[in-house]
């Protein structure tokens, strides 16, 4: 049986140090997220992240064949914010994709629009 694609997941990028997570809500939800959503999101992940930003973003990919608007959800963590263990930072990783995917799932289940 095939695996259902992951709703968050970490990003590596070289130019911004960090630890970033992407959600892809508008895949599930149909929708933007909400500001209260958003805020949600940062209460449950501020316990343990002290820092963190929360970007919301409209995206649009073109070639030849198709073209598609994703909303997206980005949880950003600076460097200076991680642990020095490359065993708490991949905790810490793990920790961030399951909470924003929880997230993600609970908010579309409780209101979901229709493509």
């Amino acid at each position: 049986m095939p695996a259902e694609p992951r709703m968050a997941f970490s990003v590596a990028n070289p130019e911004a140090p960090g630890l970033e997570v992407r959600v892809n809500f508008g895949v599930w939800a149909g929708r933007e997220a909400t500001s209260a959503e958003i805020e949600e999101l940062a209460h449950e992940l501020l316990p343990e992240l002290g820092e963190l930003t929360i970007l919301a973003e409209r995206r649009y990919e073109f070639d030849e064949r198709c073209e598609a608007e994703l909303h997206q959800v980005c949880v950003a963590i600076p460097a200076e914010r991680l642990p020095w263990d490359d065993d708490e930072i991949q905790r810490l990783r793990e920790l961030v994709v399951a909470r924003a995917e929880h997230w993600a799932r609970a908010s579309a289940a409780r209101r979901h629009a229709e493509l």
